[in-house]
C-alpha cells in the first residue's frame, strides 16, 4: 500500500512540476474572475432541493 501511495505522490509531482507560473495579462484575470463570479451566480440560481452547499464549496 505504501508503494501505491509513494507512486501517486510521484505521479502528481511529474505531473505538476513542469508546469512553471504563468503571470496572466490584468484583462485576462478579470475575464476569469467575471467567468467565475457568473458560474458561481447560476448555481445560486438552480434549486436548492438538489445540492444544498456540496456543490457551491467544491466549486
Amino acid at each position: 500500500m505504501l508503494k501505491l501511495i509513494s507512486g501517486l505522490e510521484k505521479e502528481l509531482a511529474s505531473i505538476s512540476a513542469p508546469r512553471p507560473p504563468v503571470k496572466k495579462p490584468k484583462l485576462a484575470s478579470d475575464l476569469t474572475d467575471s467567468s467565475i463570479k457568473n458560474t458561481q451566480g447560476v448555481l445560486k440560481t438552480l434549486p436548492t432541493e438538489t445540492s444544498d452547499s456540496g456543490a457551491a464549496t467544491n466549486e
